[in-house]
């Protein structure tokens, strides 16, 4: 599986996995980040599979 994240591609060993386990093994929390499979935002339970595109974007809070 291929992940986009911070403009690198990161590859895991991977068929399919919920996204936020995926969030989880990457040590980002998943309030912190959207997941966008195949150019679509994904809640936290959707099943992700080696076949889709996959972006991580963590998310900026402040004020």
């Amino acid at each position: 599986m291929k992940i986009q994240l911070h403009n690198r591609v990161k590859e895991l060993e991977i068929d399919s996995i919920k996204a936020r386990v995926l969030l989880k093994e990457l040590g980002i929390s998943p309030g912190a980040a959207l997941v966008i499979k195949n150019d679509v935002l994904v809640c936290e339970d959707e099943i992700l599979t080696a076949e889709d595109s996959i972006r991580i974007i963590k998310t900026i809070s402040g004020g």
